[in-house]
């Protein structure tokens, strides 16, 4: 019956996993975002940033493979990394916390991790928008694309990361099965 109770757990949790983001804040998230917002604006937005991760994560800011470990903790909590609604300049009230560096036009970490090979962050999560799957490189080209918002961007330096992301093994939402 143990075997059972806990096949069902695994399933359970895999079912889980599987889910594309979407757009609830959560504690966590909440932590991560006020974080981020701190440390993108600062002097060392990339070394704060990580450090600041991995002291939530309780370990040192010279902790061996840190790229590594700070890409499982993104990985894993992708659907908890969820920015809320902070009164602050952004696109949507509640989006992913690299979508809101982005609408903050501080993706210093992001445009560092998606160009250090160190790094393996999952760059194919997706929330659902307007029943679509959106990942980052959607972001990306509804930033590029409204001329509106994008009078506010360098867009030859959003085009730039579109170009790394790809490179990196980023996809478009209907890219994604």
């Amino acid at each position: 019956m143990k075997r059972l109770g806990l096949l069902v757990l695994v399933s359970f949790m895999g079912t889980v996993l599987a889910q594309p983001v979407k757009a609830v804040a959560s504690e966590l998230g909440g932590k991560m975002c006020s974080i981020g917002y701190a440390d993108w604006s600062g002097s060392r937005p990339i070394k704060d940033f990580e450090k600041s991760i991995l002291k939530h994560l309780g370990l040192p800011e010279d902790t061996a493979n840190k790229e590594k470990i700070i890409s499982k903790f993104f990985n894993e909590n992708n659907h908890l990394l969820i920015c809320d609604d902070d009164n602050d300049t952004y696109i949507r009230e509640s989006e992913h916390i690299l979508k809101r560096s982005l609408a903050l036009g501080e993706y210093n970490f992001l445009n560092y991790a998606a160009n250090n090979h160190k790094y393996e962050l999952d760059w194919n999560f997706y929330e659902m928008v307007d029943g679509e799957k959106e990942t980052l490189l959607d972001y990306l080209d509804m930033i590029i694309n409204d001329e509106e918002i994008a009078s506010e961007y360098d867009v030859d330096e959003l085009k730039e990361l579109v170009v790394v992301l790809e490179q990196a093994g980023g996809k478009r939402g209907r890219e994604l099965e």
